[in-house]
Order: C-alpha cells, then sequence, then structure tokens
C-alpha cells in the first residue's frame, strides 16, 4: 500500500487526551506515512467526534471519557490495542473515497492477522449510523473473526491528509503484531522512536482541547 512507512510502537501508556493529541499532532506534521500503536493509561472510553456526550455518560457512567477527532461510535479500550495510521495529503489512498480506504486499510490488517495465525475477513453489511458502541455489530469492510467483529475504526481526512483511527479486541495481541501490520501496509516500513517534537506539542495541544470539557461537551 506504502513505498514508505514509519511505525511507532509507543510502549508509555497515556492518558486519552494526550493520546488523541498525539494522533492529531502526527497528521498536522508528519510527511511521510506513520502507523502507531499505543495504550492507554486507565479505563479509558473514546467517542467519536459527533456523539453526543450524554449518551456516553449514560453507557459509561464513572469513566474517564474523552472525544475523538475522528466520526463513528463509542469504544471501550480496557481490552484492545490501538493503533492510528496517517497518510498525507501527497498520498492517493488520502484521496480515496471513505469507503474504498477504509476497505483497503482493513484488507492490509487481515493479512497481518492471518500472518499471526488469527483467521479474520472483512464484513459485508450496511454502512453505519451515527453514535451507539462500535463493537456490537460490524458494519462494512470492518473486521471479524468467527462472526463477531474483532477490528473497526474511525476516519478524518483535512488539508494535510487522512487519520484512521483503529481498534481491535477480543484477539490477543501476539509478539510481532506490529511488525506485520506494519509489513502489510509497507514492505519497506521501518520502525522509529524520534518523536520528541511530536510528544512536547501533543502535551499542550491535550491541556488546551482534548482535556477540555469544552471539546468534551461540545454537543
Amino acid at each position: 500500500m506504502f513505498a514508505h512507512l514509519r511505525f511507532w510502537s509507543d510502549d508509555t501508556r497515556r492518558d486519552g487526551p494526550l493520546n488523541m493529541a498525539i494522533d492529531e499532532t502526527l497528521l498536522l506534521t508528519s510527511t511521510e506515512p506513520v502507523l502507531r500503536v499505543y495504550h492507554w493509561a486507565g479505563p479509558w472510553v473514546s467517542f467519536g467526534c459527533f456523539v453526543p456526550c450524554r449518551e456516553v455518560e449514560t453507557a459509561f457512567p464513572d469513566r474517564p471519557l474523552v472525544r475523538r477527532w475522528t466520526g463513528g461510535g463509542i469504544v471501550d479500550h480496557r481490552a484492545d490495542w490501538t493503533y492510528s495510521l496517517v497518510i498525507p495529503t501527497s498520498h492517493p489512498l488520502a484521496s480515496r473515497n471513505t469507503a474504498g480506504r477504509y476497505h483497503d486499510i482493513h484488507a492490509a490488517l487481515v493479512t497481518a492477522l492471518s500472518a499471526l495465525h488469527i483467521e479474520a475477513t472483512l464484513a459485508i453489511a450496511p454502512l453505519p449510523g451515527r453514535g451507539g458502541q462500535c463493537f456490537l455489530q460490524p458494519v462494512q469492510s470492518d473486521v471479524v473473526c468467527a462472526g463477531k467483529k474483532i477490528a473497526g475504526a474511525a476516519q478524518r481526512r483535512t488539508r494535510h491528509g487522512l487519520l484512521h483511527q483503529g481498534s481491535v479486541q477480543g484477539v490477543p495481541m501476539p509478539e510481532g503484531a506490529i511488525q506485520a501490520l506494519a509489513t502489510a501496509l509497507s514492505p519497506s516500513a521501518r520502525p522509529s522512536s524520534n518523536f520528541t517534537d511530536v510528544l512536547h506539542a501533543a502535551t499542550a495541544l491535550a491541556l488546551v482541547k482534548y482535556a477540555s470539557p469544552t471539546w468534551l461537551e461540545k454537543l
């Protein structure tokens, strides 16, 4: 899918606002495709930018919540492995229609899972409405295993490119999972840990945006 790709195995557990701010900062600053796989410090729930906060608070009382910059529904991150893929606007995939790019990225994820001996396929189902808990029902091009949804994602496209935020649940994250996904996306994928500037900018963004009650409750 990509001639070149950097991937970041972000092993530090971070709170919801900082995780979301890092993904946005990567989109704003990256000049080549970047895959980031990351973890959560605590039982966070994320929800799409069009979902009313009250709906999430009702479904998940007493849980830390963060509103994503991407769309989609509600995701419980207690038992998932989460990844983001940033594609600069110069790459053709960033300009594909939503269904096409969603399909292509999840097809690469299926390839990676197959390499890890996890049998998965792409779902054939109607396109989703807004809101709702993402993993209750698969939609078109979600990833399913034994008839159950195990991976979904949300996207946002801007003049800088495409941000794809994905979650994999219900299957383990075996050793080699990050490399397998990176390789499925690009045969020339290379690891990188040089994201100091990204972390610095994201820390400031998290405080003014993602940790703000104004952003959380904007609807």
